[in-house]
């Protein structure tokens, strides 16, 4: 008996490693390639997100996404968005680029 529950706990082991699809991001900035922190990584119209820590790494669970768009997104740089179509293997590396931020009218009193 006891070998039937190591069988299954093999079985439910590796039906759980084998059904997550994981995705390694790196994120730096595109003129220093220095790498950034907090950077939100999410999946579009889910639950599913993750953000950098402070080497800019990351990493984002994939449970059954088969057709998705992940968005990065930091209040500094512009959005990188990217569909699943476009990955090629198991790691991202995205290089944001900063956001220019134009004011309308600027008037100083002294």
């Amino acid at each position: 008996m006891p070998l039937i529950g190591v069988f299954y706990f093999i079985l439910f082991i590796s039906h759980i490693c084998i059904s997550q699809n994981i995705l390694r991001i790196e994120i730096k900035d595109y003129h220093t390639h220095e790498p950034f922190q907090h950077t939100f990584i999410f999946i579009e119209n889910t639950s599913i997100g993750t953000s950098t820590n402070q080497d800019g790494k990351a990493l984002l669970i994939l449970d059954h996404q088969h057709n998705y768009t992940i968005i990065i997104t930091h209040l500094l740089f512009e959005n990188y968005i990217l569909s699943n179509t476009q990955l090629r293997g198991e790691t991202l590396f995205a290089f944001m680029v900063a956001k220019t931020l134009t004011l309308d009218e600027v008037t100083l009193k002294t």
